[in-house]
């Protein structure tokens, strides 16, 4: 009996059981241009926004002087911290950069696995028609 409880849950499986069939890893699916254009904008509005981060650092610090009475040390922690600011946006931009560019397009690892043998048959068939 064991035995036939074991063949029915092999025939259930669709690769007939455990052992029958190697998966096979995912296929890269196309990166949508939706997000290569949100990639592209992040690293234009990069510049904004460090320069935004270190002027709306030094208003505030101004702002902060006038009303309390502390020049120059509220300017001076207000603009260090929108230094700060301008810094971590430049890692966030570094981080998502390096990601975009780990993405591998469809067929890139055929053309890697080439390498400069791919350059090569090239270079002979154009010789050899010539």
């Amino acid at each position: 009996m064991p035995h036939e409880t074991t063949a029915a849950m092999n025939a259930a499986t669709p690769q007939g059981g455990s052992q029958g069939g190697v998966a096979s890893p995912a296929s890269p699916r196309p990166v949508p241009q939706w997000r290569k254009n949100r990639d592209r904008m992040d690293g234009m509005s990069l510049g904004i926004e460090m320069g935004l981060s270190v002027v709306l650092g030094w208003y505030l610090g101004k702002l902060f002087d006038d009303y309390f009475q502390t020049a120059p040390w509220g300017m001076a922690f207000f603009l260090l911290a929108g230094i700060l600011a301008a810094g971590k946006a430049v890692l966030r931009f570094y981080k998502q950069a390096k990601k975009v560019m780990a993405v591998r397009e469809p067929g890139q690892d055929v053309a890697d696995r080439m390498g400069s043998k791919g350059d090569k048959v090239v270079a002979r068939r154009a010789e050899v028609r010539s």
